[in-house]
C-alpha cells in the first residue's frame, strides 16, 4: 500500500481488522510501497472506519485552527442520512479563544457526536430488452413490497398499495436504481398504467448458475433472456439480504403487435433533440463561470472529518440492527414514502399533483439552510394553490427537516426529500460543491417519483417577488427545460462575462449563456426524449478533461443546448445584483443572492441590504427570516407542553 492514499486509508482498517479476527492460520502482512516522488502532500482528510458491533468511532486530536466537514462513507447500497447532530457538519470550528470547549455542551469540553441511520436500501439492476438484445431506454419500472403468484393480477387498488419505488430505466447498461425501505422479499415489475406496461413484458433473465460463467461459455439467450419464454407477470423476484447490494437483472421484449412501436419519441430532422455526441468537441475554460450559488465565507473549507457516532438497536442480524428489527407493522404506502421520499404533509394539504407547483432545491450548511427556509416562505406567500417542496436529501440536517415540517403545517404546503445514490459507471466527482451541481443536473429523470409531471428549481438563497404558477402554467414550446439568460444590462461586471469571447463565444454561435439558479423541467418532456441519457453521455464526454464543465449544472445545459434546446425564460424572472441593472430591480419576479465577481460579501449582509421590504418587497428578509423563527419556536413550545 502507498500510505499517502485513499486506498491505503481503507485498506488499514481491513487489514487491522483481519488481524483481529483472531483466526488460526491467518497470517495478515502490509508492504508499505510509498511513492517516492511527492510535490504535494496527497491526504487531505481524516478517516475512521466503524465496523463490528458498535458500529461506531471516534476522531481525536484534530487541529482546532481549521473549519472541518464530515462525510460518511458508506456501502453503494446504503442510504444513510443524518439522525441527530449538534453542529453545522458543513463547519466544524472550534472558537478562536484558545481555551474555549469546542463541543456540543459546554459540560462536554470538545466532544461532538453525530448520529447516523440507515434509511433505505439501493436496489440497482439492469435491464434488457431480450429480443433486441440492448436496454429499453425510458422503460417504467417499480418495486413492490411483495411478489403476486405467478399468472396472478392484482386490482389496481391492490397495484397502488404494493408499489414502494419507482424508476428510469437508462440507457448505460441498462442501469435502474429502486429502494427498499427495509430488508425483504420484493419485486421488480413494469409500471402499470404506463405506455411501458402496454408495449412490453417481462420474461425469464439470465439464470444464476449462468452468472458465474465466461462470455465465450454462455449463450446470448443466457445473457439476454428467453425471448421466446412466457411472460413474467409480476415481475421478477428481488431479495434484499446483504449490506452490499447487487445488481439484479430484469428482461423484457415487446409484446405482439408492438413490435415496431418505439417507448420515447423520435428526435425531429432538424437535429434538436439528437445524437450528443455530435455537439462540437468541447475545449478548456480559460475562466471559470461566475457562480450564483454555494459560495460563501461560511461555507466549509477542507474536507476533513469531526468526530462521529453511529448508533443501532439490538435484534437478529446485521441489517435488521440497523432497521429496528421489526416493530409496528408498515403499510405499503409508508414504505413508498420512506422508500423513494420522506413526506411532511401540512394539514389541509392536497392530494391533487395535477394542480400542484412542485419546487426543487438543496442545500448544505447551517447558512442555506436558513436562507432556504427564507427562500420556502416567499414561495408560499406569492404562489396560489396547492404547493409541494421535493428537497434534497443528502446534506440537510434534522434540525433543518423539524423547521420545515413546522413551516409546513402552519403555512399550509407539503415537504418531501429525495434522494439518490451516484452510479458506479459514471465518473464522479470529489468535491463536494462540485457533487452537489451534478445532482442538480445528472438525474433530474430519476430523482422524482413518475407521476411529479414538473418541477420549478430554485436556489436556497432567493426571495420570490411572484407567483410561481405563471411559470408552472408556461408553455415552453416543446423544449424540455427552460433557464432564465445571464443578465447584460450591468456594463461594470460584462467583462467577466467569460461567454462573450473565446471558446465559449464560438460554440454557443449566438445563443444566451443561461444561469442556473432558477430553472423549469417538463418532467414528461425530459423523460419522454431522453434528456436525462443525453445529459450523462455529454457529461461523460466533457468530464474527462478536468478543465471543463468549471461549473458543472450552468455549463452542462449551456454547453448542450445545440442538441438539446432549451428555452429561455423572460428576463424577469431572476435578478441578480451583480448582472443585472438597479433600474430592472422593479420588475424583477425573483431576486437572486448571486456572488459578485468585483468583491465579496457575506450572503447574510447582502440579503438584509437587497430585500429591504417597501415599496420594492412586501416584507424585508430580515420580517421574512423573524416569521421563519417565530414558526419554529411556537412548533418547539408546542411539542413541549
Amino acid at each position: 500500500l502507498d500510505p499517502l492514499t485513499e486506498a491505503a486509508q481503507r485498506g488499514a482498517v481491513v487489514a487491522k481488522a483481519l488481524r483481529d479476527l483472531d483466526a488460526e492460520g491467518l497470517d495478515v502482512a502490509v508492504v508499505l510501497a510509498p511513492n517516492p516522488e511527492l510535490s504535494d502532500v496527497p491526504l487531505r482528510k481524516y478517516y475512521r472506519f466503524a465496523l463490528g458491533d458498535d458500529s461506531s468511532d471516534t476522531f481525536r486530536s484534530l487541529p482546532r485552527s481549521q473549519v472541518l466537514t464530515l462525510r460518511v462513507d458508506t456501502p453503494e447500497a446504503w442510504d444513510v442520512q443524518v439522525a441527530s447532530a449538534a453542529q453545522d457538519l458543513d463547519n466544524l470550528r472550534c472558537p478562536e479563544e484558545p481555551d474555549a470547549a469546542c463541543g456540543d455542551a459546554a459540560d462536554r469540553g470538545d466532544a461532538t457526536e453525530i448520529e447516523y441511520e440507515l434509511k433505505s436500501l439501493v436496489v440497482a439492476g439492469q435491464c434488457y430488452d431480450a429480443r433486441e438484445r440492448r436496454p429499453p431506454q425510458g422503460l417504467q419500472v417499480e418495486l413492490v413490497a411483495a411478489a403476486p403468484r405467478r399468472g396472478d393480477a392484482p386490482d389496481q387498488q391492490q397495484q397502488q398499495q404494493l408499489v414502494v419505488s419507482d424508476t428510469l430505466v437508462m440507457q448505460n447498461l441498462g442501469y435502474f436504481q429502486l429502494r427498499a425501505p427495509k430488508p425483504g422479499k420484493y419485486a421488480i415489475r413494469l409500471a402499470r398504467g404506463t405506455r411501458s406496461s402496454e408495449l412490453y413484458d417481462v420474461v425469464a433473465g439470465p439464470q444464476d448458475h449462468n452468472l458465474g460463467l465466461s462470455r465465450s461459455s454462455r449463450s446470448r439467450r443466457d445473457i439476454f433472456g428467453d425471448p421466446d419464454g412466457p411472460a413474467l407477470i409480476g415481475g421478477v423476484d428481488a431479495v434484499v439480504a446483504d449490506v452490499d447490494g447487487g445488481a439484479t437483472q430484469l428482461r423484457v421484449r415487446k409484446k405482439p403487435g408492438f413490435r415496431d412501436v418505439d417507448l420515447l419519441d423520435t428526435p425531429d430532422d432538424d437535429g434538436g433533440l439528437g445524437d450528443p455526441s455530435a455537439a462540437p468537441s468541447a475545449g478548456a475554460d480559460d475562466d471559470a463561470a461566475p457562480r450564483d450559488d454555494d459560495d460563501d465565507d461560511d461555507t466549509a473549507a477542507g474536507d476533513a472529518a469531526a468526530s462521529s457516532k453511529k448508533t443501532t438497536k439490538g435484534g437478529g442480524g446485521l441489517l435488521n440492527r440497523f432497521f429496528g428489527g421489526g416493530g409496528g407493522k408498515e403499510t405499503a404506502n409508508d414504505a413508498k414514502s420512506s422508500s423513494k421520499v420522506v413526506v411532511t404533509h401540512s394539514s389541509n394539504a392536497t392530494t391533487d399533483t395535477l394542480d400542484t407547483v412542485h419546487v426543487f432545491s438543496l442545500a448544505t450548511g447551517a447558512l442555506y439552510e436558513r436562507l432556504l427556509k427564507v427562500m420556502m416562505l416567499s414561495v408560499r406567500k406569492r404562489t396560489s394553490g396547492p404547493l409541494r417542496f421535493w428537497l434534497f436529501e443528502n446534506y440537510l440536517t434534522p434540525s433543518f427537516k423539524t423547521g420545515a415540517g413546522a413551516m409546513a403545517a402552519a403555512r399550509d404546503f407539503s415537504v418531501s426529500y429525495v434522494t439518490y445514490k451516484w452510479p458506479e459507471w459514471l465518473r464522479r466527482q470529489t468535491v463536494k460543491q462540485r457533487i452537489i451541481w451534478g445532482y442538480k443536473i445528472l438525474f433530474l429523470d430519476v430523482l422524482f417519483p413518475l407521476d411529479v409531471p414538473k418541477i420549478i428549481y430554485v436556489d436556497a438563497d432567493q426571495v420570490l417577488r411572484a407567483d410561481l404558477r405563471e411559470l408552472w402554467t408556461m408553455d415552453l414550446r416543446g423544449r424540455p427545460y427552460a433557464y432564465t439568460p445571464f443578465c447584460d444590462s450591468r456594463p461594470e461586471t460584462l467583462g467577466f462575462q467569460f461567454w462573450r469571447t473565446g471558446y465559449w463565444k464560438d460554440h454557443l454561435r449566438g445563443k444566451p449563456y443561461h444561469i442556473s439558479a432558477l430553472y423549469v423541467v417538463d418532467l414528461d418532456t425530459f423523460r419522454r426524449l431522453a434528456v436525462g441519457d443525453q445529459l450523462r453521455a455529454v457529461y461523460d464526454q466533457l468530464s474527462r478533461d478536468p478543465n471543463s464543465l468549471a461549473n458543472l449544472d450552468q455549463d452542462l445545459p449551456n454547453y448542450a443546448q445545440h442538441s438539446i434546446p432549451i428555452f429561455s425564460l423572460p428576463q424577469d424572472w431572476l435578478w441578480c445584483e451583480s448582472w443585472c441593472s438597479d433600474a430592472s430591480k422593479v420588475t424583477s419576479k425573483t431576486i437572486d443572492l448571486c456572488n459578485n465577481p468585483e468583491f465579496k460579501e457575506p450572503k447574510l449582509s447582502m440579503a438584509k441590504r437587497i430585500i429591504d421590504g417597501p415599496p420594492t418587497f412586501n416584507e424585508s428578509w430580515v420580517e421574512l427570516d423573524d416569521e421563519v423563527k417565530a414558526i419554529e419556536d411556537a412548533a418547539l413550545r408546542s411539542a413541549a407542553a
